[in-house]
């Protein structure tokens, strides 16, 4: 889950490719056996493609 200029989004397995700009907010990893990893990010870029996710943030903290 992440915080897009156009409103949250989620992204799960064979997305659609994808490449949106972020605003700062939170940014939640759901990671296999359910564990969950929580950021908060400054302001970036996410891009969606081949299901994997690349996301450049000016900072990233740990929530």
């Amino acid at each position: 889950m992440a915080h897009g200029t156009s409103g949250y989004l989620g992204v799960m397995a064979h997305h659609t490719p994808l490449v949106t700009s972020l605003e700062p907010g939170p940014f939640k990893i759901t990671e296999p056996g359910d564990k969950i990893v929580k950021l908060s990010l400054e302001s970036g870029f996410m891009e969606v493609r081949g299901n994997k996710v690349v996301v450049l943030a000016d900072s990233v903290k740990n929530q």
